[in-house]
């Protein structure tokens, strides 16, 4: 496997990570809100 191969899937899996916190996030604000 490649270096960059490897670089792009633990990018793609940082922002995959990033991504549910951020909708769990606004899950949150919209469920307190509610």
């Amino acid at each position: 496997m490649e270096l960059r191969q490897l670089r792009c899937i633990v990018a793609s899996a940082r922002n995959r990570r990033f991504r549910a916190d951020v909708s769990g996030m606004l899950a949150g604000e919209e469920v307190t809100y509610h």
